[in-house]
């Protein structure tokens, strides 16, 4: 038990004294006993530094210890009974937690019975202990057993887990993608009587989940969960809408399991999952089918299109993600690559330099979705493969060239353009991305006498219409 030899218990362990009782709980207990029974190494591993306590000491006791013995504290959730101790300034905090009890009105509060404690806990995986002192794993309801079947039970009664923190329905979820467990028939049956009480819990809390889970090597589990339970519905309404949505001959499944595909083959980075899980959100309310006086193909069989479903996808990614929380830069950037992701890999150069232009700081993610997103659909993979090599070998040759798709490298600016009698305002920015996409077809163009002149003509028929 490597984390047992951490610094930072060893700080925390002279503070408090040998007479208190003192436990390592939570994740790191988890996946240390996951890792033994599969002899290796679990990709869900938490990190050595994410370690979490449990002690026998009242919060105010602990934290008064804690300062007398010249160790930072910070007051996270004093009314919660924990609190968070710095021992090393180069090194994150661990959580210091007061064993809990229950009372007969059913009320949380501080006690001293580890077995207790551990009883009230969300799941069952998470209700073991590792005394600091001694070494010994604590299990006193025989939880390990649910760990080595990989079954995730709550601990005691699901329903009155998920009442005190509904949050952890889509736990439960994570943890069926992060760590393979199948979700008990119990806990399943509670999370969708009471799925609605996730309405409660925090918008912030809940996104940190669901990036959570799209971040595992593969979140379908989690989603199929969340959608089987109504869960899906009520954090992410516009996701569950693509189960069983049809799509055209271009694609093997229906836009939900296409997404979810697309999502499990793309990288383990946030933005990348986000790009994926939202780029064909806008399908349902983009359909149109064919009547039968078009349909030209000989069985008659029905055809679906999603036009404009990118840029309807742009703005409902970005009113999603909005809703959800999440920083401007990461709906800025995902809703940028919803809004590209149909452009075609098969252009010609003014093509390739309008997609480095249009992507700009978002291209590396844009082209692992086209992978993505490709390689999911109904075409042979080996001529997927060879349009992206070729994709990208043009893409190289384009920039070593001079990179005139870069608005920033263009030969004139608003000041030359305002010397010459333009007015500052929309008409300004309209005349520089013009000449922006004049040098986008013809490069050799991007020079000052070339663009003056181009923006001359400009000007004397702005002069013109307004006379």
């Amino acid at each position: 038990m490597e984390f047992l030899k951490d610094n930072r218990i060893k700080l925390i362990k002279a503070a408090l004294g040998p007479e208190h009782q003192l436990f390592v709980v939570g994740g790191a207990v988890r996946d240390y006993l996951l890792e033994q029974e599969s002899s290796v190494a679990s990709s869900a591993s938490k990190k050595a530094s994410d370690i979490d306590l449990a002690c026998s000491l009242p919060a105010t006791e602990t934290l008064s210890l804690l300062h007398s013995s010249g160790i930072r504290t910070v007051d996270i959730a004093l009314q919660h009974s924990t609190v968070l101790a710095v021992p090393l300034a180069n090194q994150p905090g661990i959580e210091i937690t007061s064993l809990r009890a229950k009372t007969e009105d059913g009320r949380i509060v501080e006690g001293s019975s580890l077995e207790e404690d551990l009883s009230l806990r969300d799941f069952t995986l998470n209700s073991t202990a590792v005394c600091v002192w001694s070494g010994e794993l604590k299990d006193p309801h025989n939880y390990k057993a649910d760990l080595k079947n990989r079954i995730l039970k709550a601990s005691g009664e699901a329903s009155q887990r998920i009442k005190e923190d509904p949050l952890r329905m889509i736990r439960a979820a994570r943890f069926s993608a992060t760590h393979g467990f199948t979700v008990s028939p119990c806990l399943f049956q509670a999370m969708r009587e009471q799925a609605s009480l996730i309405k409660k819990v925090s918008v912030e809390r809940i996104r940190d989940e669901l990036s959570k889970i799209l971040v595992a090597e593969d979140p379908s589990p989690a989603f199929k969960l969340l959608l089987g339970s109504g869960l899906l519905s009520l954090i992410l309404p516009e996701f569950a809408r693509l189960h069983g949505v049809e799509q055209n001959c271009y694609h093997k499944d229906d836009v939900f399991v296409h997404t979810l595909e697309v999502i499990q083959r793309s990288e383990p980075e946030l933005s990348l999952r986000l790009s994926a899980l939202l780029h064909d959100i806008s399908k349902p309310e983009t359909l149109s089918i064919d009547s039968p006086e078009v349909i030209k193909n000989k069985d008659k069989s029905t055809i679906r299109h999603f036009y404009c479903h990118e840029s309807v996808g742009a703005k409902r990614a970005k009113e999603i993600l909005t809703r959800l929380k999440f920083d401007k830069e990461t709906v800025s950037s995902v809703s940028n690559i919803v809004r590209h992701h149909m452009r075609p890999l098969e252009c010609g150069k003014a093509g390739l330099r309008r997609i480095l232009r249009d992507l700009n700081g978002d291209y590396q993610v844009w082209r692992k979705l086209k992978e993505a997103d490709a390689s999911s659909c109904a075409t042979d993979p080996e001529i997927v493969a060879a349009q992206l090599t070729e994709f990208d070998q043009r893409v190289v040759e384009l920039l070593a060239e001079p990179e005139v798709h870069k608005f920033s490298n263009l030969a004139v600016n608003g000041r030359d353009l305002l010397s010459m009698g333009f007015v500052a305002g929309r008409e300004l920015g309209e005349t520089l991305s013009k000449l922006h996409e004049v040098v986008i077809e013809n490069p050799e163009l991007n020079n000052k006498n070339s663009l003056l002149a181009k923006a001359k003509d400009i000007l004397n028929l702005l002069e013109n219409k307004n006379c």
